[in-house]
């Protein structure tokens, strides 16, 4: 039965992603951008962050800016820690960082390219509607078995000889790693409105997302076992 449901959801994720195999990456290339303060210059790098671009570049007076403070900023706002971390900062690979007195120019390299992103935005986006339930909790529930049908957890990458972190990987190759699962989750919360985050610690990553009022952990990975889905970390308390 398992084998049956995940040719039928490996089928309707190609259909769906047939729709947008066209789809056009915007070019990555940053203009330079002028700013007067570290304020406004910190606003700039949590927009590019937001938006996972991938060239920054900043020119400003050094009477005006600290490009210390941006790029201490910078680590703080970028790398995944230990805690709750949103989608972008679960997608962040690296970064290179070249600066002046007067200049910053930030290239962040991302766990899947700009077209990818687009292409599983969009294909997620499609897919979201047919996992709506009667209920809220029965939504989130058909998206998390959805997953674990759909996505083996990916030996290859814990062992060093692939790397599929990223929800896109668990998508379209139905194969990733903990923060794959944990992304393509907060994925699908996203486009149905649901409020969630990606959570780590202990070298693992899982969801926690809010429902009736109070926030819930769901863990689509260890809740995917090769005998069938178990449920010990669906909607269990925090």
């Amino acid at each position: 039965m398992r084998r049956f449901d995940r040719i039928l959801g490996m089928a309707f994720v190609t259909l769906a992603a047939a729709f947008f195999i066209g789809i056009s990456p915007v070019s990555a290339k940053a203009e330079e951008v002028g700013i007067s303060s570290d304020t406004e210059g910190m606003a700039y790098i949590d927009s590019a962050i937001a938006n996972m671009d991938n060239d920054v570049e900043l020119a400003f007076s050094p009477e005006e800016v600290n490009v210390y403070a941006l790029i201490t900023y910078l680590n703080l706002s970028v790398h995944p820690i230990t805690g709750i971390n949103t989608y972008q900062q679960m997608q962040y690979a690296g970064y290179g960082c070249w600066y002046s007195d007067d200049y910053l120019n930030i290239q962040f390299d991302w766990k899947l390219t700009m077209e990818q992103e687009q292409i599983f935005d969009a294909t997620v986006g499609m897919l979201a509607p047919y996992l709506v339930g009667p209920t809220e909790y029965d939504t989130i529930k058909n998206v998390h078995d959805w997953i674990c049908l759909t996505t083996d957890y990916d030996d290859a990458t814990v062992y060093g000889f692939a790397s599929r972190h990223s929800g896109y990987n668990a998508l379209f190759e139905h194969l990733a790693v903990c923060d794959g699962y944990a992304t393509l989750f907060q994925k699908f919360m996203d486009k149905l409105g649901i409020p969630c985050y990606c959570a780590t610690g202990n070298n693992h990553a899982w969801n926690i997302v809010w429902y009736n009022g109070a926030w819930y952990k769901v863990d689509c990975t260890w809740d995917d076992q090769d005998y069938g889905i178990i449920y010990k970390y669906f909607m269990t308390g925090i």
